[in-house]
């Protein structure tokens, strides 16, 4: 199903989601007595105030001995919040949103793993999310109603989904038959109670009446259990989850060892590893919401070969971040994809795909995307073309064009060196900004300046920094001393450069940087940090030109537009790592074009530097050069064109259209 896309399962009409009425009411109600109960008892409450806007009883649905004095704590929430199927899941991720934040802090400032894998991982899913992905999961299946398992079933939003499906397509069937094809397990006891009330209160709520039969089979079929390990979990026509996000470093021991060896290569994550375990049960097809990282990273690469080998992608929703309500501080850039498992599709067809990462929140997500179905059909992707592309990254937003250079051009790690750079393992004992050190302490740099002396102690230092291509960010030093360079040797968190890479002219850049990577000018005598990385242009690179020739044309292919996507699409996180450049397609540009190219370079350094002699604790700055505002603006509207020419010669030499990168102008320089 590729072109006149319709989702019978996303709802015709949504209330608005309520993460955030919730996560605010539900502090009153923790702070405030009437939680003697705990978080049964609130959600029993809550369960009750259900069944009544639903016009039925909560009989058999909650415990009667447990308290109903919550009324003047739920009369305070919408009213509209009872109507939303999805309230009890809701309720049951934000009791728990204060545990998860503390686990998240106590890893992140405390380097602790996380003691318990459902407390740290529960994210409740947007509602059109789970639509949309039990429909395509369900579309793709032969057959009425197709058997439908979630292995991390949580408050049950992926069989409500999946449930809703199939009203719309039988109206007429008793409840029952909607319930039927619905399985679910989870290790959380009480997110599978959630999930078995949720779906007694849907049927309720689409009927007007309680139905035995649907709820016996929802405590027959949802389950607690280890949907992961678990030998006596049945497979299913599809399998829908979103899976607990877990990274290796923050598991506990126990986790680790029953997922390595049996996941490898997916075992680098909790969630890695469900997606390996959801193909295991999976019949026909197999949908799911996860970390994009799977798709992208180089230690996912086995994983996502396997992945592309052994199932047709089908739908490819990139959300990236911002998709969940609530958030604070962990990361979680998704992706929602389906795939057909059975064999019988072959990966010839394209996917569809919509990219709403440049929506900023969940609700904005879901408004680009419905907005799309009304206006006209999903773009579709064809997945065999990331073939050429190293680690075979779902580089969708990649031009064709730039994909195919994988293929045809030759990497850049055969014409230059990137190697690796020195960590101090104690910046705050041996890094410093140069105006902190006397000046006879520093190392002479003449295009720094040329303070100091030729054996200084503290050295300028490539730490990365703010987006400033071709030239800049030289603010730090570093001790390079024999007693500070044994520390950098003998510390296990430290990496001392090696010594043939010390104090050569070269190209840095930096290596946090968004879509935006910059690179600019190493002057002799300076060192790189790992987060300030080098590049050294090799002799046979253009071999009739001088070095500094070859570094200026080297800089024009590394700040240019078709490099900055390629290297993006390899790495779409924030990083850009020494394996992602060094496998950048370099041009086959001819010497007496990168002579002059390399030419424009030098003048477009040249002016930067100009405006750089006038900002005072930059290196270059000198008192007694004056630039106004005006004159400033003229010369950055003049570098700005020169680096347009510069970018146009390089897109010649690729063989690609000119295509500029937005903000990525010299004009947005960190200086301006």
């Amino acid at each position: 199903m590729t072109q006149g896309v319709t989702f019978d399962g996303l709802a015709p009409t949504q209330t608005p989601e309520h993460a955030a009425s919730f996560a605010e009411l539900l502090q009153t109600a923790l702070a405030d007595e009437y939680t003697a109960g705990g978080r049964a008892a609130l959600i029993d409450a809550a369960t009750r105030r259900m069944a009544t806007s639903r016009g039925v009883t909560a009989d058999g649905l909650v415990d009667d001995a447990t308290p109903n004095d919550f009324d003047d704590i739920l009369d305070r929430w919408p009213p509209e919040l009872w109507d939303d199927p999805h309230a009890l899941g809701w309720l049951h991720e934000q009791h728990a949103a204060a545990a998860r934040h503390d686990a998240f802090e106590a890893h992140v400032q405390r380097e602790q793993k996380h003691s318990s894998q459902t407390v740290t991982t529960q994210l409740y899913t947007p509602r059109w999310i789970a639509d949309v992905l039990a429909s395509e999961a369900i579309a793709q299946c032969d057959g009425g109603a197709p058997a439908l398992l979630d292995p991390a079933v949580g408050g049950g939003q992926m069989l409500l989904a999946a449930m809703s499906v199939f009203a719309r397509r039988t109206p007429d069937a008793e409840p029952h038959q909607w319930v039927a094809p619905l399985w679910g397990v989870d290790l959380d006891e009480r997110a599978v109670d959630v999930a078995q009330r949720t779906i007694a209160l849907e049927v309720a709520r689409v009927t007007g009446r309680r139905c035995e039969r649907s709820e016996q089979i929802c405590r027959r079929q949802i389950t607690a259990g280890d949907g992961l390990n678990d030998a006596d979990v049945q497979p299913a026509d599809a399998v829908v989850t979103n899976p607990p996000y877990m990274g290796w470093r923050s598991m506990p021991d126990g986790l680790r060892e029953r997922l390595d060896p049996r996941f490898r290569p997916y075992h680098r994550d909790l969630f890695s590893t469900f997606i390996a375990r959801c193909h295991e049960l999976a019949e026909q097809t197999v949908g799911i919401l996860a970390q994009q990282s799977i798709w992208y990273l180089r230690r996912f690469e086995k994983a996502r070969r396997d992945l592309l080998e052994r199932a047709a992608l089908t739908l490819f929703l990139h959300l990236g971040a911002g998709a969940f309500w609530n958030l604070d501080g962990e990361k979680a850039s998704v992706v929602a994809f389906v795939q057909r498992t059975d064999g019988r599709c072959d990966g010839s067809e394209p996917a569809k795909l919509w990219d709403l990462r440049d929506e900023t929140g969940p609700e904005d997500k879901r408004r680009a995307f419905e907005e799309s179905l009304r206006c006209g059909e999903p773009t579709l992707f064809d997945v065999a073309t990331t073939k050429p592309v190293p680690g075979r990254p779902i580089c969708h937003d990649l031009e064709p064009e730039l994909r195919a250079l994988f293929d045809e051009l030759p990497p850049l790690v055969e014409f230059a060196d990137v190697p690796s750079q020195n960590k101090t393992g104690r910046n705050k004992t041996y890094v410093r900004e140069w105006m902190d050190v006397p000046e006879d302490q520093l190392r002479r740099v003449e295009a720094l300046g040329g303070r100091g002396k030729p054996q200084g102690r503290w050295v300028f230092y490539s730490k990365g920094g703010r987006f400033a291509p071709w030239w800049g960010n030289w603010k730090w030093v570093v001790d390079w001393s024999d007693e500070a360079r044994r520390f950098y040797d003998e510390n296990r968190t430290s990496s001392l450069l090696d010594e043939k890479w010390w104090f050569r002219e070269g190209i840095v850049y930096t290596d946090f940087g968004g879509k935006r990577f910059n690179a600019r000018w190493m002057p002799p005598n300076c060192l790189f940090d790992m987060t300030g990385p080098a590049v050294f242009p090799a002799d046979h690179w253009w071999p009739t030109l001088t070095e500094r020739e070859r570094i200026g044309a080297a800089l024009a292919v590394l700040n240019s537009s078709p490099a900055r996507r390629m290297l993006k699409a390899l790495n779409p996180t924030l990083h850009f790592q020494m394996r992602d450049v060094r496998a950048l397609p370099v041009p086959q540009m001819e010497d007496e074009t990168a002579r002059e190219v390399a030419e424009d370079v030098w003048a477009l350094i040249d002016g930067l530097r100009r405006i750089h002699a006038t900002v005072e604790g930059d290196p270059l700055y000198d008192g007694a050069v004056e630039v106004g505002a005006r004159q400033r603006e003229e010369l950055l509207g003049q570098l700005a064109d020169l680096e347009v020419a510069i970018d146009q010669r390089v897109c010649e030499a690729y063989g690609v259209r000119y295509c500029p990168l937005e903000g990525a102008s010299v004009k947005r320089h960190h200086l301006v």
